[in-house]
């Protein structure tokens, strides 16, 4: 049997392994497109990486039940933090938001009773249920109380807010205040 017969003898299954074999010894050889540049890559790149998730690995394995337990202890010390400072807010004197209508007439009651613990007297009050967002006041009284009312409630205010603030002084040497009171409620 010679090459001409080998040739004539041969189908398409032939040349397909003839040239995969050419192509990997090729491939060997020149090193832009060779394996020689894979392993490099494999070399620089994936042992590093494995070697990482290995260590990783073994780190977390050599974890400890008495590091868990220590895990443990250190959320419930945080959780007894924070419900000590939710009791501390609470002490500010600071309220859940209301529900309701009945929201209203509280706020109200509350601004009228601090109004008169300050001494000033109401001139109007334009109090309205269903428009809760602006129920209008006027008062007149000393300057230093009507600052004084304005920082203590601005301190406080539970559920409800004060909007459109002014004050002039008027001829008898006393302040008009003006204001709408703002209620928020569910």
């Amino acid at each position: 049997m010679n090459i001409g017969d080998t040739v004539k003898n041969s189908n398409s299954w032939h040349w397909l392994a003839v040239v995969v074999v050419l192509s990997a010894a090729a491939s060997a050889v020149v090193p832009t497109y060779g394996w020689k540049d894979v392993l490099a890559y494999r070399r620089g790149t994936l042992v590093p990486r494995e070697n990482d998730a290995r260590a990783r690995l073994d780190r977390l394995a050599a974890l400890d039940v008495a590091e868990a337990d220590a895990a443990e202890r250190k959320a419930g010390d945080v959780r007894r933090r924070a419900a000590q400072a939710r009791a501390e807010f609470a002490a500010y004197g600071f309220e859940e938001v209301p529900a309701g209508e009945d929201s209203v007439f509280a706020a109200q009651g509350r601004i009228v009773g601090a109004l008169a613990r300050r001494h000033i007297r109401i001139v109007s009050n334009e109090a309205n249920v269903t428009n809760a967002a602006a129920v209008a006041y006027r008062a007149a009284g000393d300057f230093r109380d009507i600052f004084m009312f304005l920082v203590g409630e601005t301190h406080v205010r539970a559920n409800y807010a004060f909007k459109d603030i002014s004050a002039r002084k008027n001829a008898g040497g006393d302040m008009d205040l003006s204001f709408q009171l703002q209620v928020h409620h569910k």
